[in-house]
């Protein structure tokens, strides 16, 4: 839960969270400019800092007296442990994987702290991939083949994974350091000075030409209001509660509703320009510019989208749902807008200038706050200031917590050569054929992926799976993006479907069916990323602009008939014959898109051209023959 500050009766720890958060936000501020230090130390006073705030707001939660006092013991030891790391970062260095005993005993709870705040933050499912981790690391000898990996002595097993600068301090510790933290409490900021309103008048904006009504709107504004969170569930909350109950209102069903705004939420980690904060974690993890990351992640997003409006076209045609024109507040368009929209091309044009993402970053978030402070009427409150500043600190520190135990489990798969093995047990399963291997990792990010947020799925599935797709000769661009995709469209797929649950209880729906309904709108997500391998120019990628050209028109037209038939809509409901039609016209693009083999092509074209002409007549549009 994200700690908010409320106005009214404050009581002492509510105050130490507002000085802690601020004291944060001031201090990551400074490392930009002026604070200069080595990466471990940076990352060792970001985790002495996520200790204690994440324990903090702990104890403000606890009811219980032992509760509180626990807490306190989790942020003592958690501030020991990590500023012993800074203090004796020389002799640290020095004794990489021999360790005194002292050292082993820092390591042993330093590793106990971030499981800990692991499981605080995000639940029993990470933290408990972590510890099998360190059981695999520490026992994985008494293993039999293929996961047999030689004894890894206990104290030396110990350094790599916290007090040896590893593991813990891997680089994804680094990003948060660096950057991440402040990325998210941008997202926060511009939250603070209205962008939701903004981009929420966007989509009725375009909901008023479309059949959708709100649903689109719900599209559209989820698509841009996520861009900056990066949180598919926090996304349906602060969207879907004005969405779901206008949509039902309309005439659309619960179950629908909810999915729509849960396929929708989702899908906004995949917009361009900010992406959440997993598209950075790419580029830091490929070693690229965000720029690259961010243009190849256009047309992907933009299809993403395409499909799931073209659905909610269909089902509100399908099932008659007049909607009125949605109020537009002009006044929010003009005040507001500037205050958002400067930052982003700020971003856009700092980042394409090749200036660092925590320089970008911070001057992003001066812009923003001079901008909101310029005018009365959009200066945010002191305490919608503050609530911002909390909310960001506090994803940021989870963010923090899950990424130093990705980093352990990092640390397992390096040195015990696990990757290896899982690539050696895939490729077995798989028989060695790259779509078996593909969807076995797609299955594999589905089961990473719920309950925990993208950016650590990712990472983690980058780290395990993705190295065996390359090693087959598959593009690593390619190879990261397919994993990115499903570990994002995991928040939509039951079992546990975040995005899902959240919406299913806005809806006052059941989880599966709204599952079911986000899953069946979100279709494009789950086909698209086995795409990117055959098609590059899915991800701008064309050897020529005609082929490029070719491909997207083709995916347009394939994505058109799925949704028709998964919809049973066309320009109006489609017959038995239509839907076999419709089908086997997809399934030709579709192999075409896979192998492109003209035959393909023209089959699925001709297709298509008898699907649309016979719906034109079923519509009235055409006279039929006599």
């Amino acid at each position: 839960m994200t700690a908010k500050v409320e106005s009214e009766k404050k009581r002492p720890l509510d105050w130490v969270v507002i000085g802690l958060a601020w004291a944060i936000f001031v201090y990551f501020m400074g490392t930009v400019m002026v604070l200069f230090q080595t990466g471990v130390e940076q990352q060792t006073i970001c985790l002495a800092l996520t200790f204690t705030f994440l324990g903090v707001i702990k104890i403000r939660e606890s009811s219980e007296n032992w509760a509180k006092i626990a807490w306190i013991a989790f942020i003592l030891v958690g501030l020991v442990a990590s500023l012993y790391v800074k203090v004796e970062y020389d002799h640290l260095e020095a004794s990489v994987g021999f360790p005194e005993q002292r050292d082993v005993v820092i390591g042993i709870l330093l590793i106990a702290c971030v499981l800990i705040g692991t499981w605080a933050s995000w639940g029993p499912m990470f933290s408990g991939l972590a510890i099998l981790a360190i059981l695999y690391f520490v026992f994985g000898h008494h293993l039999p083949p293929p996961l047999f990996h030689p004894e890894i002595p206990f104290d030396e097993a110990v350094s790599l994974m916290s007090v040896g600068l590893e593991g813990i301090y891997s680089g994804l510790l680094g990003v948060v350091a660096e950057f991440l933290m402040l990325l998210v409490i941008f997202g926060s900021l511009m939250e603070a000075v209205g962008s939701n309103s903004f981009f929420m008048q966007l989509g009725n904006i375009c909901g008023r030409f479309l059949q959708g009504g709100p649903a689109h709107a719900a599209v559209i504004g989820s698509s841009l209001v996520g861009s900056t969170t990066g949180a598919a569930a926090a996304n349906v909350v602060v969207t879907g509660s004005m969405t779901i109950p206008l949509m039902k209102k309309m005439g659309y069903r619960p179950a629908m509703a909810g999915g729509i705004e849960a396929a929708a939420s989702t899908g906004s980690q995949l917009m361009p320009p900010v992406m959440g904060v997993a598209a950075f974690l790419m580029a830091d993890f490929l070693g690229v510019d965000y720029v690259n990351i961010m243009i190849a992640g256009v047309m992907p997003a933009l299809l993403y989208y395409f499909g799931i409006g073209l659905a909610v076209q269909f089902y509100a045609k399908k099932m008659g749902i007049v909607t009125p024109r949605q109020g537009i507040d002009f006044s929010v368009i003009t005040r507001i807008g500037p205050i958002v929209l400067l930052p982003i091309f700020l971003l856009l044009f700092l980042l394409t200038q090749r200036y660092s993402i925590s320089y970008t970053v911070f001057y992003c978030i001066f812009l923003v706050l001079g901008l909101a402070f310029l005018r009365k009427s959009t200066r945010p409150s002191i305490e919608a200031l503050t609530n911002a500043v909390v909310k960001g600190v506090t994803i940021g520190a989870k963010l923090a917590m899950v990424l130093a135990a990705v980093g352990i489990i990092a640390q397992t798969v390096i040195t015990t050569g696990l990757g290896g093995k899982v690539t050696h047990i895939i490729e077995v399963v798989s028989f060695g054929q790259i779509w078996i291997m593909l969807i076995l990792t797609a299955v594999l990010c589905f089961f990473i992926g719920q309950g925990i947020p993208t950016a650590p799925a990712y990472v983690l599935m980058a780290i395990l799976v993705a190295p065996s797709l390359v090693q087959k000769g598959l593009p690593v661009l390619e190879v990261h993006f397919f994993v990115f995709y499903f570990a994002v469209i995991a928040a939509i797929s039951p079992p546990v479907a975040l995005a899902s649950m959240t919406a299913a209880k806005i809806a006052d729906s059941r989880l599966f069916e709204t599952g079911y309904n986000a899953m069946k709108l979100a279709s494009a997500g789950f086909i698209l990323p086995f795409l990117f391998f055959t098609n590059p120019s899915l991800l701008l990628q064309a050897d020529t602009f005609l082929h490029g050209l070719t491909s997207l028109a083709t995916t347009l037209v394939f994505m058109s008939l799925l949704t028709a038939v998964l919809f049973g809509y066309f320009f109006t409901e489609l017959l038995a014959w239509e839907k076999l039609s419709g089908m086997a016209g997809a399934g030709f693009l579709f192999a075409y898109l896979v192998t492109e083999n003209g035959f393909f092509f023209i089959g699925g074209v001709a297709i298509a051209a008898v699907f649309v002409v016979s719906q034109a007549r079923h519509a009235g549009w055409l006279a039929s023959a006599p």
